[in-house]
């Protein structure tokens, strides 16, 4: 995983971490431990960071294609305000059926 505010190693095969998402800000938050043993892409992001904001059409897009196929799409804010994030997906219209905030991040390894 990478990103403009987070890097990790290959985690391919490996068991994914635990990570405690704060809030969510979609009407389906996922029970996280359904995601277990899917394929589920896990979208690091905050409103600040000028990369991942660059990125969002891009997610978009993977999202329309791939969600059919059985792909999670989990995207986690770096974002400390919850009305502030819910007014930018709205405008930017991300699509991610799932999308939470994660500050202060909790990833246990």
């Amino acid at each position: 995983m990478f990103c403009g505010i987070c890097q990790a190693g290959d985690l391919r095969g490996k068991k994914a971490p635990e990570i405690t998402v704060g809030q969510w800000i979609t009407d389906s938050p996922p029970n996280v431990s359904d995601l277990r043993g899917r394929v589920t892409v896990l979208d690091f992001w905050a409103m600040w960071c000028a990369p991942c904001v660059r990125s969002i059409p891009h997610f978009i897009e993977l999202t329309n294609k791939y969600s059919k196929k059985g792909v999670d799409f989990v995207g986690l804010s770096q974002d400390k305000s919850v009305d502030e994030l819910r007014k930018f997906v709205k405008a930017k219209k991300i699509n991610c059926p799932r999308c939470g905030k994660t500050s202060p991040v909790t990833v246990k390894k």
